[in-house]
């Protein structure tokens, strides 16, 4: 096994969470949450954080700031990533994704953002997409990654690796939680999915593509994304995955179940002060 499974769900401020063991054993705030606990209603209720599927403004803001808070954050001291399927990687915190960035409104294009600033709140949307958030305890730094199909193809959790690498960290050292995303039991594609993964990957991605009826498979994505971090160093009792998928249980948002009538997550994370 290249990960170690896990299953910690908590609740604080009425907000129920999933967030890593190994993580909190380190003091790193990290949480994804359950879709209750906020104030929007109906399609997007409850504690919804996009404004791009028709919910009001205000009250996405309104979510936001509780679950920032609840966490001991602000606006002010967090920075979303501003997701578009790629491989970009922010520094959080620079003249592209200043503080208080992209929380309703988006920054420049970046599906991941890192951190060496214990002061900054990292956050990553996603509504069944795989999220990665990557902790060095050694170096102090932390990076929030977007890893749905595209970016797992494209090998998305690799390039957060070699971004974590590049600022003097080592793979051994680095931690990893991939909390609830689609699982394979729901990711049901045609060919072009596994056609990419094949290109990022080659015959590595075949044992997470399980064919079904001629030219449809079902994808494991949070395993593919958990292998990739695995070929790149990472010990499999530093990467954790909550295997919960976000189709299958309604307590998450899921565009495969929902289509554009739903709300979206978002995970975070924050270096220990």
């Amino acid at each position: 096994m290249e990960y170690t499974e896990v299953l910690c769900r908590r609740e604080k401020g009425g907000i129920f969470y999933y967030s890593s063991p190994l993580l909190d054993s380190y003091g790193v705030v990290n949480a994804f949450p359950e879709r209750s606990g906020g104030f929007s209603a109906g399609i997007y209720s409850s504690l919804n954080f996009t404004t791009s599927t028709g919910d009001a403004e205000e009250t996405v803001k309104k979510n936001v700031e509780k679950f920032l808070s609840v966490f001991s954050s602000s606006p002010g001291q967090a920075v979303r990533t501003h997701q578009i399927h790629g491989v970009d990687i922010l520094e959080a915190g620079s003249a592209a994704a200043p503080a208080g960035a992209g929380l309703l409104f988006p920054i420049a294009p970046s599906d991941g953002l890192i951190t060496a600033d214990p002061d900054l709140t990292l956050l990553a949307g996603s509504a069944d997409c795989s999220l990665i958030l990557l902790y060095d305890p050694v170096r102090r730094l932390a990076a929030a990654l977007h890893a749905g199909w595209r970016g797992a193809a494209r090998d998305m959790a690799g390039r957060g690796v070699e971004a974590m690498l590049a600022r003097g960290a080592r793979p051994e050292d680095l931690l990893a939680f991939l909390p609830p995303a689609i699982g394979p039991c729901c990711f049901e594609t045609d060919g072009d999915v596994p056609d990419a993964m094949r290109r990022g990957f080659g015959r590595e991605a075949d044992p997470f593509l399980v064919p079904l009826t001629p030219g449809r498979y079902k994808v494991d994505l949070p395993a593919i994304n958990a292998h990739a971090l695995f070929r790149r160093g990472l010990k499999a009792e530093h990467i954790e995955v909550t295997r919960l998928c976000s189709c299958c249980h309604e307590v998450f948002y899921s565009h495969r179940r929902d289509g554009r009538r739903r709300g979206l997550s978002c995970a975070l994370i924050r270096i220990p002060s």
